[in-house]
């Protein structure tokens, strides 16, 4: 796979509904310094970790791989798991994206509790049978390694993460202007700073690589503006077999963003530099139609999620986890009963905003 793996997670991304958003909001908090991890063999087989006082069982962890596996080999293939990114796994990478999903479940359903969120009888019910609808959607020729119950407490563990984040950033700013909500579509030449070993192993390239790459930018933008077409120079110089993409604000980091977004249609870019590599870009619509209230829904959510951080990250650090790495290790995703697709519709369905 010949793709960078800021555009990869771009793509993913977009498949992923508002419900499942929210609950990514600090999806990289608890692998970055956040609680205190302890590695063990003391913990019961089926339970995989424990955050605070709280169990999060193997179960669980099967059902958000499932729907994961799902998402992924419909975006891209079966095939994708032993690719090799940035010197790591696909499947090592979605195993350790999914465990800290889940354990951030767990963070906000704890602090939840102690700021007094609950879920009423009604909701309750309503868990029951959104619980329920999924289960029997599933293949029931096939153990998914995971039981109805398993949906339920996952839903009830959710919908208690949605409604303290949604508590929490209530007072955050709603309004988004038509130019706020643009999308954009854009063609691009990636010179990664990363690069394949003998073993497949995508490793980071030397400063004076680095410096060479940003060389052959310079003299990139040279032959375009020389007339050269753009699309004939990223078949000859570009490391990604990607080169379009349609972004709308909050998507990318920084960098990539402005530079973007300061762009008209047909106007290109100069070298801008990212953790991924130097990018240059080249705006072939500055104005994509699109649905305004869907773009100020995304937009509002990233406001959400950057003020909800301040005060998960501080929480988080307060919160002992233990996991057992043999349940983690022998995990194999090849062999995970693939899910539907159904488990995030269905929660949205029900308690979506």
């Amino acid at each position: 796979m010949k793709e960078d793996i800021c555009m990869l997670k771009h793509r993913i991304l977009k498949h992923l509904n508002k419900s499942v958003a929210l609950i990514l909001a600090a999806a990289a908090v608890s692998l970055c310094g956040c609680g205190t991890y302890r590695i063990t063999a003391g913990l019961p087989d089926e339970v995989y970790a424990r955050v605070g006082n709280e169990r999060i069982g193997l179960d669980r962890l099967m059902l958000l791989l499932s729907e994961q596996k799902y998402s992924y080999e419909n975006t891209f293939n079966s095939g994708i798991w032993k690719e090799v990114i940035y010197g790591e796994t696909m499947e090592d990478y979605v195993k350790a994206s999914v465990s800290d999903m889940a354990f951030n479940i767990e963070y906000i359903r704890i602090m939840a509790d102690d700021i007094g969120v609950g879920i009423t009888s009604n909701e309750e019910e309503t868990v029951s049978k959104a619980a329920k609808e999924y289960y029997d959607s599933l293949d029931n020729a096939v153990d998914p390694g995971f039981t109805e119950s398993t949906v339920k407490e996952l839903y009830m563990d959710m919908l208690m993460a949605q409604k303290t984040f949604y508590g929490i950033t209530s007072t955050v700013d709603t309004e988004v202007s038509i130019d706020e909500a643009r999308i954009i579509d854009l063609q691009y030449i990636l010179l990664s700073y990363h690069e394949a070993d003998d073993e497949g192993r995508m490793t980071e390239i030397s400063s004076a690589g680095k410096s060479d790459k940003m060389k052959l930018a310079e003299r990139i933008v040279s032959l375009l503006d020389d007339g050269e077409q753009f699309t004939m120079l990223i078949k000859q110089y570009s490391d990604s077999e990607e080169y379009t993409m349609e972004i709308g604000i909050g998507e990318m980091e920084n960098a990539f963003e402005k530079a973007a977004f300061d762009l008209e249609s047909g106007e290109y870019s100069s070298p801008i530099e990212t953790g991924d590599g130097i990018y240059i870009l080249k705006c072939t619509n500055d104005n994509v139609e699109s649905d305004y209230e869907a773009r100020k829904a995304a937009i509002i959510l990233s406001r959400r999620s950057t003020l909800f951080k301040q005060s998960f990250i501080s929480y988080a650090q307060g919160v002992e986890i233990e996991y057992n790495t043999a349940i983690y290790d022998r995990i194999n995703v090849d062999e995970i009963v693939k899910g539907n697709g159904e488990f995030y519709e269905i929660f949205e369905k029900y308690f979506g905003n």
